[in-house]
């Protein structure tokens, strides 16, 4: 639900920048055989957005999977108006239909910011019928930031009733930066009640290395939040501009598993390094590793699940 209050539109986020990228991805068998996999391109400008992406077919050829193509359609001096096609393939390659999205952002005079998101999808006809529209309210103040959203689908009437609502606070302080994230959902009575929240702690514990704590909670059968996934992060930034992230993940659904942080049993820790290569490269390799059923558990050697490479303007937007 994050995704719909936060960043509408990948395009708008890089709405002040122009430039390209192509980022091949490779995976790793159970052989340690190194396989190509999907690869994307991205080029952006000031009033659009394209990106393309290719994966491996279910015959073995690279076909198209997706393909994201936005654009402005009206600009003045406190409204700016997007429309974004996304056009699905399937594993053959063919046309699976289409998504359509129209984000309104609107500078209002005390400062703040509205931002409507109305999706669209195609029905058997291959009309557009409206999906879902959300709604959001973000007022800034220096570096901290809330965001109220409100989420609508279309009733059993045909008319748009409210889904969800998603708070998000985010406030930054002297070397640390905390973001809270409330959802919203209708009980079986219509009323609202808190379904999940996910607190983020990121802190500068130095320079080059950033600590972060993320913990989610969901409402259980008594409304109760109980926490589901905490993941605790290392981020290093090198001298030679690698970042190496190391995330340590406890979950509930690790069943069987030993270790626990905050009463939740570990589950497994990723290691992502990202590396500046030849010719305008950067290198990511992304590795798992998971616990063993001993007591107390004990951590296996890293395996290499995937790796890309990526040309172009690779620290621009998303990342």
């Amino acid at each position: 639900m994050r995704a719909l209050a936060i960043g509408l539109s990948f395009g708008v986020a890089l709405a002040a920048q122009e430039g390209s990228r192509q980022v091949s991805t490779f995976s790793t068998n159970v052989n340690g055989s190194v396989i190509p996999g999907s690869s994307s391109s991205e080029a952006w400008t000031q009033d659009s957005y394209g990106k393309t992406t290719t994966a491996r077919g279910i015959n073995g050829r690279i076909v198209p999977s997706e393909s994201i193509e936005e654009r402005v359609v009206y600009r003045d001096a406190i409204q700016t108006v997007r429309e974004r096609l996304t056009q699905h393939y399937d594993y053959d390659g063919k046309p699976a239909g289409q998504e359509k999205e129209r984000i309104q952002e609107s500078s209002n005079p005390d400062g703040s910011q509205t931002v409507v998101k109305a999706s669209y999808q195609q029905d058997l006809n291959g009309r557009f019928q409206l999906a879902e529209q959300v709604a959001s309210q973000i007022v800034k103040s220096g570096a901290n930031r809330s965001e109220s959203a409100i989420v609508q689908r279309p009733g059993l009437n045909g008319s748009m009733e409210t889904v969800a609502r998603v708070n998000t606070v985010m406030t930054v302080g002297a070397g640390r930066e905390q973001e809270r994230v409330a959802t919203y959902r209708k009980d079986v009575n219509g009323r609202f009640y808190e379904a999940s929240r996910t607190v983020r702690d990121r802190v500068q514990a130095q320079p080059g290395l950033v600590s972060e704590t993320t913990m989610a909670y969901e409402a259980d059968a008594s409304g109760k939040l109980e926490p589901t996934t905490r993941t605790l992060s290392q981020i290093r930034k090198l001298p030679d501009g690698s970042e190496v992230r190391e995330s340590t993940i406890y979950s509930g659904w690790a069943t069987g598993r030993t270790g626990s942080a905050g009463g939740l049993p570990l589950l497994e820790q990723w290691l992502v390094e990202r590396r500046p290569g030849a010719g305008n490269t950067v290198q990511e390799t992304t590795s798992v590793r998971k616990p063993g059923l001993d007591f107390p558990p004990t951590m296996g050697n890293y395996q290499t699940v995937s790796q890309s490479v990526c040309t172009g303007k690779c620290q621009s937007g998303g990342d």
